[in-house]
């Protein structure tokens, strides 16, 4: 992140009472073309929180990666591995539920901003036959 910051690829910092820290990334860097062509707000690496814009909706969209940050620092350095597991599972081996959707990670950041939490399988992002959006 602060080789971004470095080259002029992130808008704005902001450091957080939960010692999280808030990576805003320009309009013109890879990383802002790759989640806002998928429609993603954002995601977390450790207390680290990268977003494509502060505006619209930030503050239910930060809720949601906060939590995030606190499942990093519940997990620690088994977070990824065990969400990209867990995702993994879904796929290959629940074939009715979704493996973001339904991941039990998002449910829980969905839930802890306030968000929708449940979708029938005609609300998928790509419709009923779409298992993951990583995928």
């Amino acid at each position: 992140m602060l080789a971004l910051l470095a080259f002029g690829r992130v808008e704005n910092v902001k450091f957080k009472a939960n010692m999280s820290v808030i990576w805003d990334v320009s309009n013109d860097s890879w990383i802002y073309t790759k989640m806002h062509g998928r429609g993603w707000y954002g995601f977390t690496l450790g207390n680290n929180i990268i977003v494509n814009d502060i505006g619209e909706g930030y503050d239910t969209k930060l809720r949601h990666e906060t939590e995030h940050v606190f499942q990093n620092y519940v997990w620690g350095i088994f977070f990824l591995p065990v969400y990209v597991l867990i995702m993994g599972y879904l796929y290959c081996f629940v074939p009715d539920k979704h493996s973001y959707i339904d991941h039990p990670f998002e449910r829980a950041a969905r839930e802890a901003a306030g968000q929708k939490v449940d979708y029938s399988r005609d609300e998928w992002p790509d419709g009923p036959n779409d298992r993951g959006a990583w995928f």
